[in-house]
């Protein structure tokens, strides 16, 4: 056996266990932050938990498909196409401008006096982050539209040679086939090729910008301010901790996000060379499978690195015993 067609079967075995804990971790998580509602923070997270789930459900799920079953996933059906198409660049995108509001957001709590009490109270968070989701809902509903189409595909048939003819012969014909996105073969279809890019700057490039200042300033700020001032009062300080814990959750998130996303970012470019050799097609979906492995894996970040979240945890289930 190929030992990269073996690497790919391990790879979908991942898959399937990241689908799975994804899809329960990610409900887990939302419903821990909802249950905080009273914090601008938990219901971003809360949001981000429910994209994050839908993001498990396209690509992920072609791959193991398309490695354990020979089976072409995503151009299996006009309909699923378009619904699946539009789920997974919806769900990525909206996650990652979603951890760039987390960041800004957390930026101005620190730095502005009354931020949360005064100016950015719970109900104008969940408008905002609504208002960013329907935002990438209303910049891919073109999807349904355009993605998921029926074509006469053209195929070479090799006639073999007889005894008096050496030379093969060639033809083409043509097959009904369903396509998903783009074909070079279909020039009217190249643009949905070329929305890799695109789709690129908006879950990858544009975000890494702006969360690496955001995450930049709250660094500084988090080191600069770790002295206490005399006199501050034990309310303060108290405030002060919660706010430092909630504000290296961010980091730690946004660290994961640009470190497991970044190389799936870079092989992009790389594309059509990597993709016509074993190693780089192997490569491409390794690195796909990383910056899934993100979303599947936020709740054990927030768990790990924020208190208030691992309590809401342990209350739910000793609540439940």
């Amino acid at each position: 056996m190929n030992i990269f067609f073996l690497l790919l079967k391990i790879l979908s075995g991942y898959a399937i266990v990241l689908i799975i804990f994804g899809i329960l971790s990610s409900i887990l998580s939302f419903y821990i932050c909802y249950r905080i509602k009273n914090n601008a923070t938990f219901i971003f997270l809360s949001y981000l938990s429910i994209t994050s789930l839908f993001t498990l459900y396209k690509f992920p799920m072609n791959g193991i498909m398309w490695t354990l079953f020979n089976t072409d996933y995503l151009n299996i059906n006009i309909y699923e196409c378009k619904i699946g198409m539009f789920v997974q660049f919806t769900s990525l995108e909206a996650s990652a401008w979603i951890l760039v509001l987390i960041s800004v957001e957390q930026y101005l709590c620190v730095k502005v006096q009354h931020w949360r009490t005064i100016h950015f109270k719970p109900k104008r968070a969940y408008i905002t982050v609504s208002c960013l989701v329907l935002f990438f809902i209303a910049l891919n509903f073109n999807i349904f539209f355009t993605f998921g189409f029926e074509v006469d595909y053209p195929i070479e048939v090799v006639k073999n040679s007889t005894e008096f003819n050496m030379t093969q012969n060639v033809t083409i014909q043509y097959v009904k086939r369903i396509l998903c996105y783009g074909d070079r073969r279909f020039p009217w279809t190249s643009w949905m090729i070329d929305i890799g890019p695109l789709h690129l700057t908006f879950y990858s490039l544009a975000p890494f910008a702006i969360l690496g200042l955001a995450n930049l300033l709250l660094i500084t700020h988090l080191y600069t301010t770790r002295k206490p001032h005399s006199g501050q009062s034990a309310q303060n300080d108290k405030k002060k901790n919660k706010q430092d814990q909630m504000t290296k959750t961010i980091i730690y998130m946004t660290l994961l996000f640009i470190g497991i996303t970044l190389p799936n970012a870079t092989t992009t470019f790389f594309f059509n060379k990597l993709i016509i050799t074993d190693y780089g097609s192997f490569l491409i979906r390794l690195f796909d499978m990383f910056s899934f492995s993100y979303h599947g894996l936020n709740f054990i970040v927030f768990y790990i690195s924020n208190n208030r979240f691992r309590s809401e945890f342990k209350k739910l289930f000793s609540s439940a015993k």
